[in-house]
């Protein structure tokens, strides 16, 4: 699905084929660009739009080992910031060690609101339920910093809609 809040180019279940091209392109592009800048040291890793945990495990984790391959990481990654965004509706347990087995130390979680009326405004088919499983889940796998995505200003949110957002939100103790 494409959120309705989304700029980003996307497109919505894509065939395997096209998921394949794309990751083909992905490592192209990084060796490509690491070639050319030499890296010396990087001092953060982002990855996210909630997509990365789309990719299956066999997919994801060649994208873990391509960044680790072309770009000066390092093992031990208890220094580099290493931030992955996931989504409610594709993150699982295989996912989530996997990404802390390659050294990430932040999760951010697009969940954007706790009420079901903005979800459906903002065109976000999860429910409340699902956000909580991730959650435990998340929560569970030991990642060291745990962030949730909430947006203000959704069509026709209330003052007090907003409000219990950021109650829920605050409730799961995000750090």
């Amino acid at each position: 699905m494409r959120c309705g809040f989304c700029n980003l180019f996307t497109t919505s279940q894509p065939a395997s084929e096209l998921v394949d091209q794309t990751l083909n392109a992905i490592s192209r592009q990084s060796r490509s660009v690491a070639d050319a800048v030499q890296p010396q040291r990087v001092v953060q890793v982002a990855i996210g739009g909630g997509t990365p945990t789309y990719l299956q495990v066999d997919e994801l984790g060649p994208v873990l080992e391509m960044m680790h391959r072309d770009w000066p990481i390092g093992v031990g990654m208890n220094d580099v910031p290493f931030s992955v965004e996931v989504s409610p509706a594709t993150v699982n347990a295989a996912k989530l060690r996997l990404l802390i087995e390659y050294g990430v130390r932040r999760i951010s979680m697009g969940v954007q609101s706790f009420n079901q009326r903005d979800l459906s405004s903002l065109g976000r088919p999860q429910q409340n339920e699902q956000v909580e499983q991730s959650i435990a889940l998340i929560r569970e796998s030991g990642v060291k910093i745990f962030n949730l995505d909430l947006i203000y200003g959704n069509q026709d949110q209330t003052e007090e809609d907003w409000l219990r957002t950021v109650e829920t939100g605050l409730s799961h103790r995000p750090e």
